[in-house]
């Protein structure tokens, strides 16, 4: 097959466990030539403060102007002409209807000569109030001229599937990190280093952790309030950042909650992690979820009735690796982590159950669903808009 040309533009800033997946793309697929239009997160939205470093493909930077003020959401990139005029034979966009940068390349990739991929959750707007329709209205109109589909997950690949989109451009690739890596740190985590640590930050009872960016949808102010309610709380460590942290720092009265900033270094997050017994998401999962199955940690978060999941939820059992929750409740939580504290066989079983899950979760799917995607868009014809 001849080589392929691809421009990839994406709304927010490069993150390091995106890395391994280039490389392995780069090492395993060198007939396609991938370069990154990066856009800039907001500070404190998780964005590392310093660019990365031995980045295995181009990186061209572009500007986002977010909306409405003082937010995060990008509603407009610089980079549309550049992605346009570049070389690349296949552009792929973010599966997204608020950036409207993304739509201008749907109007006029074809003037250009170009296919067009999209990538993301591909779950359909819940609800039947005009927003939801409006938005599931604009969403196939988007989808209707890709021409391929990539799906985060197997739920996004079905929603397609029922919305009546052809299975022919619809490709899944597993959203993941490098579980083989971090779980190879891990095991690397002595045991007088998780001692090291523990005398460094003061903390003699059990500990849990959060990891992520401090936004609302995180809900970490349940778990604050979870310890609240307990008799015997345990330490609460939160490895974040974000608009939230202010908010959040001031209801810490009484409590052992400590913040720790954001850590970006994964033989530095390998000791907090091996530090605590589990993980604890009382909103969206994200992909933490995965990095603490990674290091054989369960976690305790919310359903999908609960809380606006993310696609990585698919990767949740509970019983198995976690313990789910139908509400973002105080109450709920603080039941679930006494429950896990109180039960060592349970705990060791989901520990078990994180691992399995985290070995299925590799980046070769990741890598294999992606690369497939660009392969089928590079050899489809032109279709009338």
């Amino acid at each position: 097959m001849r080589d392929i040309a691809v421009a990839q533009l994406t709304n927010s800033d490069l993150r390091p466990y995106r890395l391994p997946f280039l490389q392995m793309l780069r090492e395993r697929r060198q007939d396609i030539s991938l370069t990154l239009y990066v856009g800039q997160a907001l500070p404190g939205f998780g964005a590392p403060t310093e660019p990365l470093k031995d980045v295995p493909v181009p990186v061209k930077r572009v500007v986002n102007h977010f909306w409405p003020k003082g937010r995060h959401r990008v509603a407009w990139q610089s980079g549309a002409l550049a992605v346009l005029r570049s070389e690349a034979q296949v552009i792929i966009c973010e599966e997204v209807v608020y950036n409207l940068t993304v739509w201008l390349i749907r109007l006029l990739h074809r003037r250009f000569g170009k296919r067009l991929i999209l990538v993301g959750f591909m779950t359909r707007e819940p609800g039947n109030g005009p927003v939801a329709v409006v938005r599931r209205a604009l969403l196939r109109w988007l989808r209707s001229s890709a021409d391929a589909l990539i799906s985060y997950t197997d739920s996004g690949r079905r929603a397609l599937e029922a919305d009546g989109t052809s299975m022919e451009k619809v490709f899944v690739s597993y959203n993941t990190v490098d579980t083989a890596a971090l779980e190879a740190i891990s095991e690397s985590v002595s045991e007088h280093e998780i001692e090291e640590l523990r005398t460094q930050l003061g903390i003699e009872r059990p500990v849990v952790l959060f990891v992520g960016k401090l936004i609302p949808e995180k809900r970490v102010d349940v778990m604050i309030e979870a310890l609240k309610l307990m008799a015997h709380p345990p330490a609460l460590i939160v490895v974040g950042d974000g608009p939230e942290r202010a908010r959040l720092e001031s209801m810490v009265v009484g409590v052992p909650v400590l913040f720790t900033g954001a850590i970006y270094d994964d033989h530095v997050l390998a000791r907090y992690l091996a530090l605590s017994e589990f993980v604890v998401l009382p909103g969206r999962v994200g992909l933490t979820c995965v990095h603490g199955f990674a290091a054989s940690r369960p976690c305790i978060t919310t359903g999908i009735g609960g809380v606006a999941q993310t696609p990585e939820f698919e990767y949740v059992a509970d019983g198995e690796n976690a313990i789910v929750v139908p509400r973002p409740q105080p109450e709920l939580h603080a039941a679930a982590v006494s429950r896990l504290l109180a039960d060592p066989e349970l705990l060791v079983r989901l520990r078990q159950g994180a691992i399995s899950t985290a070995r299925q979760l590799r980046i070769d799917a990741m890598v294999d669903g992606f690369a497939s995607a660009i392969e089928h868009a590079a050899q489809s014809r032109p279709r009338a808009e």
